[in-house]
């Protein structure tokens, strides 16, 4: 008998029924935390996600552990940082011996599957581990999922898809969304993109205009926006077949998304907080998921392994990265992250106010405080400030100490051959030149 089931049955014996939860992480890719509306569901332009903060719980501060989709989303799965996961690079596919989510809750009972619309997440890259159902929506113009006129598929048929696994799922399931609007390209539908007759060019460094900038941000907007709508279409589908009550629902996203305010545009290139701090929201029936509430202290997506098995009381696996960011005596720690694309070789740690970037190929780090008025746009000199000194000291150490953790680090794994489609796909995103 599963473990989920037989801890259902023993809380029952204890005068405490609680059945195992459904879980539901939805994931929109490339969405800024200040991209999001919460404040006031009526006049909210994500109403959905401003209805799932108010019945839920809302972390403030949450950060990516990585500025791309594929290391980032590795992290999310195993609670790992990236330089322990070993999916950093292009090449690079989540190890076998990887413990995903998927896999720790199949073992305890669940149904799992993955729609993913974002082939960097596919079982190309090892994503399929333990996972009963994976969809992959990411093929452009294929019958059925993508249009002929679109690049990449909407966030409207990966909610009629997880609505479709749904509908046959065994309880308790464990499902993964990523849902790639608002992804580059910015093309929102016409109902979401009120001055669509404007054009703008989100790539040229020649029309890096105000103007520009701020339509690029317009239609980046509007994808969020239909994002927010394909999300409500999802939640509606769980309360109406009586599953909402009984389902944890996590929403987050993958990384953000930079628009010159650093002289750069997307992601995958720094560490900045444009690409690193994001969305996350959890809501479920359950009395540490206290509707409305508020969490200011730093967390981020390798806490989220942790926290949904403790919520499923479920095992924890020793030697994660993570912490279960619910316990009531988690503590504050540096939130980590890195990247290690292309040419870009960095690490950060954060402790309010102060953060630290490394730059490995270089062998050169800065200081930032980010409650000043420069931010990350220029740094601080720590030998000027004992306090930004001892600080530098202790953010160094937090990322020393981490990568001294041998153990919890996986064998590197590389890709086979690229199937067309997918290869495709990534080169329409940008992921390929």
């Amino acid at each position: 008998m599963p473990f989920a089931v037989l801890a259902w049955l023993f809380l029952a014996n204890c005068g405490a029924p609680e059945p195992p939860p459904n879980i539901l992480i939805y994931v929109v890719d490339t969405l800024r935390s200040d991209a999001v509306s919460l404040e006031d569901e009526a006049t909210s332009h994500t109403p959905h996600w401003a209805a799932l903060a108010e019945d839920g719980v809302t972390f403030e501060n949450a950060y990516a552990n990585a500025s791309w989709t594929r290391a980032s989303m590795a992290s999310l799965m195993t609670g790992l940082l990236p330089w322990h996961h070993a999916t950093e690079s292009r090449s690079d596919r989540l190890p076998e011996t990887a413990r995903t989510l998927a896999e720790l809750f199949a073992e305890h009972g669940y149904s799992t599957a993955i729609v993913s619309a974002n082939p960097n997440v596919s079982p190309v890259f090892g994503f399929e581990q333990a996972v009963g159902d994976f969809s992959a929506l990411y093929a452009r113009s294929e019958p059925g999922v993508v249009g002929g006129h679109e690049l990449v598929t909407p966030s409207t048929v990966v909610s009629a898809e997880a609505i479709r696994w749904l509908e046959e799922a065994r309880r308790p399931f464990f499902l993964l969304a990523l849902a790639i609007d608002p992804h580059a390209p910015y093309a929102p539908p016409a109902e979401f993109d009120p001055e669509r007759h404007k054009k703008a060019d989100p790539t040229a460094d020649a029309a890096r205009t105000q103007s520009n900038i701020s339509r690029v941000r317009e239609r980046y907007r509007g994808e969020v926006a239909f994002n927010d709508a394909s999300f409500g279409q999802l939640v509606a589908f769980l309360k109406q077949k009586n599953l909402w009550e009984d389902t944890v629902v996590v929403l987050t996203s993958d990384h953000g998304e930079a628009f010159w305010e650093y002289g750069q545009a997307g992601h995958g290139k720094s560490l900045h907080e444009e690409v690193l701090r994001v969305p996350l929201i959890l809501r479920g029936a359950n009395d540490r998921l206290t509707p409305g509430r508020r969490v200011e202290r730093p967390v981020s997506l390798i806490d989220l392994a942790p926290t949904l098995l403790n919520l499923a009381h479920l095992p924890v696996p020793e030697g994660l990265d993570g912490q279960n960011i619910l316990a009531p005596a988690a503590a504050p720690t540096p939130i980590l992250a890195g990247l290690d694309l292309d040419h870009h070789n960095l690490q950060s740690a954060f402790d309010p106010p102060y953060k630290l970037v490394r730059n490995l190929a270089t062998g050169t780090q800065h200081l930032y405080r980010l409650d000043g008025p420069a931010s990350e746009a220029r740094p601080v000199d720590p030998t000027l400030d004992p306090i930004a000194r001892e600080a530098q000291a202790r953010l160094n150490a937090a990322l020393d100490e981490s990568q001294a953790r041998t153990g919890r680090t996986l064998p590197k794994s590389r890709a086979g051959r690229i199937p067309g489609r997918v290869e495709e796909s990534l080169r329409a995103l940008g992921y390929i030149e």
